[in-house]
Parts: C-alpha cells; structure tokens; sequence
C-alpha cells in the first residue's frame, strides 16, 4: 500500500483532527473542521513546528512567526 503523503517530517494530534507538517515546510491537516482548526492559512509557509489544541492548531514558521487558527473561546488564536 503506498504511502498517503511523503516528505512529512512532523505530526500532531487531539481531538479529531491531525497536522502533518512536509520537509518543504508546508502544512496539511486533515479531520473534523468544524471550528476551522482544519483550515490552514494560504499564506502559512516556511513551518518548522506544529502543535494541535481539541479545536485550534498552531505553526512556528523559520522567521519566528506565529500562527494559530480554529476556534477561539479562549484567546487559542489571539485574535483581537
């Protein structure tokens, strides 16, 4: 059986969605998205680090920056 994706370097998980980050520093996710924790940001690139939350996922890119996304009940995303 051939792999589903190749070049993941990284995983994370909990809850009902899962992360996988590439060795060309791009992230997929896949699983429940029912509070957008599945819906990675179109200009997240250059990720050397993945963390997951029950509802919210989170990436460090090479630069130092930091993004969080899904659901944000309480200030999982900082979103203002």
């Amino acid at each position: 059986i051939p792999p589903i994706l190749t070049g993941v370097i990284a995983i994370a998980t909990k809850g009902y969605h899962i992360l996988a980050l590439k060795s060309d520093g791009k992230v997929i996710a896949w699983g429940s998205n029912s509070y957008g924790q599945c819906a990675v940001p179109v200009e997240l690139q250059n990720v050397v680090q993945i963390a997951t939350g029950f509802y919210h996922s989170v990436a460090l890119t090479a630069a130092g920056e930091l993004y969080a996304w899904g659901y944000n009940y309480e200030g999982q995303t900082m979103s203002p």
